[in-house]
């Protein structure tokens, strides 16, 4: 009996990393398919529903995420992890004040840097200058100064369309004498296309990937930047290559695969 008790944990143990490294290698799908085994054999797993709820959101299947989360509340599964979630979804879902609540309380149980960028992100977009200036300040906090808070600086300039974010693209710039990283040519890229120029966005985009091959939001707005200039099979090999073989399970990727097909004529019936 004890055997099979231990056996069982085992299998179960294994069972978990496998959901996990779905989860975080955003193959969404396949970790629902894993955590939904996991749960029809151990109904009672609090990590498994937390993992489900978490691919179920991003595939913009908010609803049922919503739903395992509020059981979750309470539970030893809950906590920031869990928070995030609800926090994503809520914004996916269009009511920001919630998301930015849940964002809020994901922060106070873990202070890192993920629930504190997207607080910094949500209260941007809700125009509260205030409340966006003490989310920076804790950016800077957790990050030494070093690099995220100047990142979000320029990516909320950019949103918000004004002239400070050449200012800022330049101090990214002088902050990797060494050639910018992808994250930073993105943002370059992005503004390129706000610039009607997507020719320049795919060129800028497709030295960032030289450098950096596995950066899949490089590849997806290099594929939008190709779709915009005509070239549709480009677009389609630029999301086709192995490397970045998961760009079409993330939500930007699938957009883009959606305009692609739009303007191939392949519109759904």
């Amino acid at each position: 009996m004890t055997v099979f008790l231990i056996a069982a944990d085992l299998g179960r143990a294994a069972a978990m990393a496998k959901a996990n490294h779905l989860l975080e290698t955003h193959r969404w799908r396949m970790a629902i398919e894993a955590f939904e085994a996991i749960i029809s054999e151990y109904p009672t797993s609090a990590r498994a529903h937390l993992g489900l709820a978490v691919a179920l959101g991003e595939v913009s299947r908010c609803d049922r995420a919503l739903e395992i989360l509020t059981k979750l509340r309470g539970r030893s599964a809950w906590g920031a992890e869990a928070l995030m979630a609800e926090g994503n979804c809520q914004l996916r879902m269009g009511d920001r004040a919630a998301a930015s609540a849940a964002f809020e309380e994901a922060y106070w149980h873990e202070q890192s840097l993920g629930p504190c960028l997207q607080v910094a992100l949500v209260r941007a977009e809700e125009g509260r200058v205030a409340d966006l200036e003490q989310a920076l300040d804790r950016l800077w906090i957790l990050d030494g100064g070093e690099q995220l808070e100047p990142l979000v600086r320029a990516d909320l300039a950019l949103r918000s369309g004004t002239d400070d974010f050449d200012v800022r693209l330049l101090e990214l710039d002088a902050m990797w004498p060494a050639g910018r990283p992808a994250s930073v040519a993105v943002l370059d890229a992005r503004r390129w296309l706000d610039l009607d120029d997507p020719a320049q966005a795919a060129e800028v985009l497709l030295g960032s990937l030289q450098r950096e091959m596995s950066h899949i939001q490089s590849a997806i707005w290099r594929a939008e930047a190709l779709r915009r200039s005509g070239r549709l099979a480009d677009a389609d090999s630029a999301l086709a290559r192995p490397i970045i073989r998961h760009a079409n399970d993330v939500p930007l990727g699938r957009s883009v695969r959606a305009r692609m097909a739009i303007d191939a004529g392949d519109l759904p019936t």
